[in-house]
């Protein structure tokens, strides 16, 4: 049975997409618009960068923590088995 994930872990995924996608549009709105925006608006993409790369840190973290417990819950369910035969 699949446990339900942590209230944490759904809102760092939330932010992650959510700055992900807002890092993307306004790439693509910078270049349909020429070099001048990001010129202008340095420090708006300098921002969402970091928060990105600050969600990304977190998510990474959470899923590693994640995989490690389900590796060794697998691992120890590995070892239940063998013991029964």
């Amino acid at each position: 049975m699949k446990k339900m994930s942590s209230r944490s872990t759904i809102i760092i995924n939330a932010a992650f997409y959510l700055l992900s996608i807002s890092l993307l549009g306004m790439v693509a709105y910078g270049l349909s618009h020429g070099l001048s925006f990001f010129t202008e608006y340095y420090w708006l993409f300098i921002t969402l960068f970091f928060a990105w790369w600050m969600v990304l840190f977190l998510k990474l973290k959470k899923d590693n923590k994640r995989r490690k417990e389900m590796t060794k819950n697998f691992g120890h369910k590995i070892r239940e088995r063998n013991s029964k035969q």
